[in-house]
């Protein structure tokens, strides 16, 4: 089927008076940007400002791909070579380096001068990856939200801003097939077809990001409200959610939350709004012509461009949390919008989650993460406890650092499945145990008193354990997270302590590696199971099917794998033989994964269950050789 889709896009004459925006770049015309001041985008900017490793397919009229403010920031092929006309990285696209113009199937997207053109037309692609992606801070033009992105451009749309259903459904498979993690569709139409439908299926279901705009109307008197309810009269591709919200639909509102006199609206379709109106932006620079001789423009609006200011608001939260799902990054925009309808009468529950708000957004973000899986990296200097968190991919996503001020043991505990970093101090004659989140926020303190000069932390699901170490023995005590004493226990002298269904009984228990066995308490301190290990080992790590040993300081780096019997199934080296400096370990539902000890680099190696080397990096500055600890959330 071959349905016009036209730009959700359209000038309106109205002008605000000279707004000024306080914001923290150094762009010619950041301050005429009113709509990053609406949204709070300086928060977010605390956070993130982007990166090249998130990509944003423009689907549109073209990008003008040179252009002074955004040429640093197109996506680039790396799998193709420019001007061989060879499909080098063999997905069907020649010299596709830049993206692909599917208006005249070339690998050339920016936008092209035909008969049938519009001076609209021409520039409104390159005004929308502006507004995402606009290089920042870099002294010209103005900002994108993202100072740092890749926009990939994608011609769907003839120079006057129309095109097709299915020109559009090949769009978004090459986006999808092409790694881009957001899609931007500022365009709208009063059908779809099946090939589209699908393309948008298989991209939500590959995980991708799909934000579009729910259209403007034409409003033909001065204050009239033009919009249409969508429930009654839907539009596509916003209104095509499938069986679950596909789409993240955007509509327009002025910079007093009023929803823009074009917008549309409804129970359904929409999720979010965003300032679409007086933007100054990218224009279409062609100097060899009279109308496209100026770079920048100004007193735009529509909902493509509130459109294109929410795909912006999604690669900043991706760039911050690569792994977040789609469905998560939407729950996010929709459940921090600022609720609007108080200023919307007659349009009640019909503006979706109200106006996106960066600064929410990332001051709750955390909860949003599934943090299953995580790596937390813990390194104690004589002036910090810094503590790097990377996915489940390895990738790094952010840090948080602690004066090491008589710090004397740290853990990793999770508290509804976020986690929590346990500090233990001592102060005086007294220990004092510290709860914070990610941010470095305390989020309680409790007292503890022992005899013991010799006390650690360790975990028990969400609970945590006070180990006192005597000389043979050990106490040990089961507190809540806010510091209630629950039960103690005796034991013998402790090298490591895990929870772990050892006796696969289907419940964790506390299992405790003591001199050449592994000691298994249930919760209640009643011994359950022992098993019997190597001497040299110190560190211990559980998963359902394995035992994971690691020796200690002053033996060499071996790492062991066990059942939950004891049976040796494999012993291998960490790290080089020489290596003396103690193994530290743990478990996640894919990986074993070491660190050395103290005089070793901060060298974080992960392996499969077979003992196989998998993938390795440095967790902080090849120097440290401080000793890293690991832990992990499953």
């Amino acid at each position: 089927m071959k349905t016009s889709i036209f730009v959700a896009f359209f000038v309106i004459a109205t002008i605000f008076g000279n707004q000024v925006l306080a914001i923290s770049t150094n762009d010619t015309f950041a301050r005429e940007q009113v709509y990053l001041d609406i949204i709070k985008a300086d928060s977010a900017w605390q956070y993130t400002t982007g990166s090249k490793d998130t990509v944003v397919a423009v689907i549109d009229t073209g990008v003008d791909i040179d252009h002074q403010d955004l040429y640093e920031n197109i996506w680039l092929n790396s799998g193709e070579i420019a001007g061989d006309n060879i499909d080098n990285d063999h997905n069907g696209y020649i010299d596709d380096l830049h993206g692909w113009d599917f208006v005249h199937n070339e690998a050339n997207p920016v936008p092209k001068i035909s008969d049938d053109f519009s001076r609209l037309g021409l520039i409104h692609g390159t005004f929308v990856a502006g507004i995402i992606g606009a290089r920042g801070n870099n002294d010209m033009g103005i900002t994108g939200l993202n100072w740092q992105v890749s926009i990939m451009p994608l011609i769907a749309l003839d120079g006057s801003g129309s095109g097709n259903l299915n020109i559009v459904s090949k769009a978004i498979d090459y986006a999808v097939d092409n790694g881009a993690a957001i899609i931007n569709l500022s365009l709208v139409g009063m059908a779809t077809d099946s090939a589209l439908n699908q393309a948008i299926e298989r991209a939500y279901q590959q995980g991708v990001v799909i934000v579009a705009a729910v259209g403007n109307e034409d409003v033909q008197t001065l204050n009239e409200d033009a919009g249409i309810d969508l429930t009654i009269n839907p539009r596509y591709p916003v209104c095509y959610d499938g069986q679950q919200n596909y789409i993240l639909g955007v509509g327009s509102v002025d910079h007093l939350y009023k929803k823009s006199l074009y917008s549309n609206f409804g129970e359904h379709c929409i999720d979010i709004n965003a300032p679409g109106e007086e933007y100054i932006g990218l224009s279409y620079y062609q100097p060899t012509l009279s109308e496209y001789r100026t770079k920048y423009e100004s007193f735009w609006s529509g909902t493509s461009l509130a459109t294109a200011t929410v795909s912006g608001a999604a690669a900043l939260i991706k760039s911050y949390y690569p792994t977040i799902s789609n469905a998560d990054l939407y729950s996010l925009i929709i459940e921090q919008g600022d609720n609007i309808d108080n200023v919307n009468p007659g349009h009640e529950g019909m503006m979706g989650g109200g106006v996106l708000n960066l600064e929410k957004i990332f001051t709750n973000i955390n909860q949003y993460i599934s943090y299953q899986g995580f790596l937390f990296t813990f390194s104690l200097t004589a002036e910090n406890l810094n503590v790097h968190v990377y996915d489940w991919q390895g990738s790094y996503q952010s840090d948080l650092v602690l004066a090491a001020d008589k710090i004397i043991s740290s853990e990793l505990i999770s508290i509804n499945q976020q986690p929590v970093i346990s500090i233990l101090r001592k102060i005086g004659d007294d220990y004092q145990v510290s709860n914070y989140d990610l941010t470095g926020q305390v989020l309680n303190q409790f007292t503890i008193t022992s005899k013991s000069n010799d006390l650690s932390l360790a975990s028990y699901q969400n609970r945590l354990l006070i180990i006192h170490n005597y000389q043979t023995t050990a106490q040990i005590d089961l507190y809540s997270v806010d510091g209630q004493w629950l039960n103690s226990f005796n034991t013998l002298l402790v090298s490591d302590i895990v929870a772990g269904d050892l006796d696969d009984d289907g419940y964790q228990e506390i299992n405790i590696l003591a001199d050449n066995k592994i000691l298994s308490y249930n919760q209640l301190g009643n011994l359950e199971k022992t098993v019997m290990v190597d001497q040299q080992m110190t560190q211990l790590a559980i998963n359902d099917q394995n035992i994971f040993l690691a020796a200690g300081r002053k033996s060499q780096p071996i790492v062991q794998i066990l059942d939950h019997q004891g049976k040796l199934i494999k012993s291998f080296y960490a790290y080089g033989v020489h290596f003396t400096g103690g193994v530290d370990l743990t478990v996640t539902e894919q990986y074993l994964i070491t660190a050395p000890g103290q005089g070793g680099g901060p060298h974080i190696r992960y392996f499969d269950f077979n003992g196989n080397l998998i993938k390795q990096f440095f967790a902080y500055d090849a120097d440290n050789t401080a000793g890293i600890a690991v832990e992990s959330l499953r």
